[in-house]
């Protein structure tokens, strides 16, 4: 957020205001006017920062995950090996999915009713996320660190399987978000079977 622009201030708070109304009522059933109410908006006056609720959705989509395309980023930058590496962005992609719980609960239910054109700029953005783990995985390959396994369905599977925490990890239960985080990784490294 801009001090130094109200407008893009103003227009920061209608997104998450429609966040707000996305989890409470699904995107299908949130309207305009379920947002502007929020806001204590005219219908007429939030046209003045979004063109449709399927704008604002787009935008908050995007700043989740570029957010998520930087964290991994920065992940990139440590100077360890790339199993390790790979191992820290999966922590991190947990990470990141436990403190927008919210959000990819929306993001789960609404693809559906969106446009071609939006699913299309959300998929684009998820491969580009996708893109950096698959490269840290095969060179990990070739360091002979990971196993000779395809590193789509690798990446795929397991964020796929983190993808659902959502719903039904437990913030407030036994296991904090931390130890969550490094439990789901030494099962997709290590497996299930005893360590001697």
């Amino acid at each position: 957020v801009d001090p130094t622009n109200p407008r893009m201030d103003r227009r920061q708070e209608l997104i998450d205001a429609a966040a707000q109304v996305f989890y409470k009522k699904g995107y299908a059933d949130t309207t305009l006017q379920d947002i502007a109410n929020i806001m204590n908006f005219t219908k007429p006056a939030i046209y003045y920062y979004a063109s449709s609720k399927e704008a604002l959705f787009l935008e908050f989509y995007e700043q989740v995950v570029n957010g998520a395309i930087k964290s991994a980023k920065a992940v990139l930058e440590a100077e360890h090996c790339s199993r390790t590496i790979f191992t820290m962005l999966v922590e991190s992609h947990i990470r990141i999915l436990l403190d927008n719980v919210q959000a990819n609960s929306v993001f789960d239910v609404a693809q559906g009713s969106l446009s071609s054109e939006t699913q299309n700029r959300m998929s684009d953005l998820a491969d580009q996320y996708t893109e950096i783990f698959k490269k840290v995985y095969e060179q990990g390959v070739k360091d002979g660190l990971l196993a000779n396994e395809n590193s789509g369905l690798v990446v795929n599977l397991i964020l796929g399987a983190c993808n659902s925490a959502h719903r039904w990890y437990d913030p407030s239960g036994k296991l904090g978000a931390s130890e969550f985080a490094h439990t789901i990784v030494r099962v997709f490294t290590l497996g299930i079977y005893p360590r001697e």
